[in-house]
């Protein structure tokens, strides 16, 4: 939906400004029938986290969707998931191998399932010839 927005407007900026005005319109609703239904919860804390890089997520999902904006409509939407969700794996993979959480270890099926992921997008990638697939 980004990438048919941004050829509509041709611009980037409104596809990815649409995306977040309508996550603010649906956390706003979804905040509202919370609130209708269970109070307002407790007051948040007079001081905020001082740590800077919690504050980074708003300005890194802005450059996510402009990418992912762009990456759709050059690559395609099947190879632009598998691709995102390759380098999550990974990333995450890597975090496991290098600085694991206490009392973690990396596990079989996590490698297994990530290189499983990364032959899903090789196979993505191969040129097939349409002859080939058809039944007889």
């Amino acid at each position: 939906m980004n990438g048919a927005s941004a050829v509509a407007y041709s611009s980037l900026l409104a596809a990815t400004l649409m995306n977040f005005v309508s996550g603010i319109v649906g956390l706003a609703v979804a905040w509202a029938v919370k609130v209708a239904v269970a109070g307002p919860g407790r007051p948040l804390p007079a001081d905020f986290p001082g740590d800077w890089w919690y504050y980074t997520g708003g300005p890194l999902g802005i450059v996510f969707i402009a990418v992912a904006t762009v990456l759709v409509r050059r690559l395609g939407v099947l190879l632009t998931g598998l691709g995102m969700i390759a380098g999550q794996l990974l990333g995450s993979l890597a975090l496991d191998a290098f600085a694991p959480a206490p009392g973690t270890a990396v596990a079989l099926p996590t490698v297994v399932g990530t290189v499983a992921t990364l032959v899903a997008m090789v196979l993505a990638t191969l040129p097939w010839n349409r002859r080939m697939i058809r039944t007889r």
